[in-house]
């Protein structure tokens, strides 16, 4: 009887390396949603350092964000 497997992390592949977890493959719109759920969250941090580096001062959150996108986008070119 082959025992081989015994002991191991069934999500570690054989001949992996020990540790080694696998995540289940994403569909298309799963992926898309989680982007799109990372580029809103580097977005929202880089409008929150401006607003920090001015103090929190009113009526700047939408410039703040419009300015984040731009940033973010051209980040995203650069790639």
């Amino acid at each position: 009887m082959d025992r081989s497997h015994e002991g191991r992390n069934h999500a570690e592949p054989s001949g992996g390396h020990p540790g080694m977890v696998l995540e289940p493959a994403l569909d298309g719109k799963t992926m898309a949603t989680r982007l799109a759920a990372e580029r809103h969250r580097r977005i929202e941090v880089r409008a929150y350092f401006m607003a920090e580096a001015r103090g929190f001062a009113p009526g700047y959150a939408l410039d703040d964000w419009l300015v984040a996108e731009v940033e973010e986008d051209a980040a995203e070119r650069s790639l």
